[in-house]
């Protein structure tokens, strides 16, 4: 039987990582099973004890993968609302429709918080320093410095209560609300 080369291990490695990354923020933490992941990649389910140990070490190594992509998003959402010299434009990017309907290669933050405190520590610890990063991405914004957290919180709060809430008027309210209120916050004066 032939052998793989270690690229192209290295390669299924990272096809079978992206892919339990987006059923994790998709389904959730117990919404999916290596099985669903090795036939998302068009793997068997015994091929996958050649990339990890067990399930758990898929589930680190598929949150971290979320979690890398959010303080570069936030970096370029905080880098918008910069050139337009509006706070609110942070909330209005990450709140639009296009990226509610984005679960699965959507924001971590808001898709997987909630399911943490059921993980085992290290996955809050991983969550805990993406979540740094992302906090400094936003707070290149003016008048956000140290206001970063608390606008980190609303936005995923908000995001999930919109994916949570059915089409409707409620999730333009929800997104002027955060908007207006991210606004405010940039503007005040500690």
């Amino acid at each position: 039987m032939a052998r793989y080369s270690k690229e192209h291990r290295a390669e299924t490695r990272e096809t079978i990582i992206k892919a339990a990354s987006e059923l994790l923020r998709e389904k959730g933490f117990d919404g999916f099973g290596v099985a669903d992941v090795m036939a998302a990649v068009g793997l068997t389910h015994g091929g996958f004890y050649a990339h990890f140990a067990d399930k758990q070490a898929l589930l680190d190594a598929a949150l971290a993968k979320a979690l890398q992509q959010s303080p570069v998003n936030f970096s370029r959402l905080a880098g918008a609302a910069l050139a337009a010299n509006d706070a609110g434009m942070l909330a209005a990017r990450y709140l639009d429709d296009a990226r509610l309907a984005n679960v699965a290669s959507g924001c971590a933050t808001a898709a997987l918080a909630s399911e943490l405190h059921r993980q085992p520590a290290s996955a809050a610890a991983t969550f805990a320093d993406a979540s740094r990063a992302t906090v400094e991405a936003i707070e290149t914004i003016p008048g956000v410095g140290g206001k970063g957290w608390a606008i980190l919180a609303m936005l995923a709060g908000a995001k999930a209560m919109m994916r949570a809430i059915p089409n409707g008027p409620e999730r333009m309210i929800i997104r002027n609300e955060v908007t207006n209120a991210i606004r405010q916050l940039a503007n005040a004066r500690p």
